[in-house]
């Protein structure tokens, strides 16, 4: 498992925020959006998770939505998140439902040995698929990444 490492610019995602109480509330969520906007063709989605995803310790902020250029002017019942520029680890994933055991492995066995530490930025998924929701869509995660630091890789070696 190993991600493309890319440099990203900050953007806005317009949509429907909810706290998870479990791991398939997201996909029902994401379901929901889909369902009251129907003009998705040609729009990719994405999927904002506040905490890790399959953190089921606590609660997470999720929003459902489409890429803005800007907050202003979002529709009544829909809020705005901004995404902020920086490094990301890019996993590539098919279907919304494989994108929480992808994460487990990049957090559990990926991260650690990487050379970067997560950053306090929110983590995403986006499709730019026809159908998001089939089990055949592809999506890509975004996990966001700070490098770690010198005395913070020599304690990890101690160990």
């Amino acid at each position: 498992m190993t991600p493309e490492i890319a440099d990203l610019n900050e953007f806005f995602v317009v949509g429907i925020r909810v706290i998870l109480d479990s791991e398939d509330r997201a996909a029902e969520v994401m379901g929901k959006f889909l369902a009251r906007n129907p003009g998705t063709a040609g729009k990719s989605l994405y999927g904002v998770f506040g905490t890790i995803p399959g953190d089921v310790s606590a609660e997470s902020e999720y929003v459902a939505g489409f890429a803005a250029e800007s907050l202003e002017g979002i529709p009544e019942g829909m809020v705005g998140w901004l995404i902020p520029s920086g490094k990301y680890a890019l996993f590539g994933v098919i279907s919304f439902a494989g994108i929480v055991p992808v994460c487990r492995e990049a957090f559990s066995a990926w991260l650690p040995k990487s050379g970067f530490r997560l950053a306090p930025s929110p983590i995403y998924a986006c499709s730019a698929d026809k159908r998001p929701e089939s089990p055949e869509a592809s999506w890509k995660i975004h996990i966001p990444l700070e490098k770690s630091g010198e005395l913070e890789r020599l304690r990890e070696w101690i160990k």
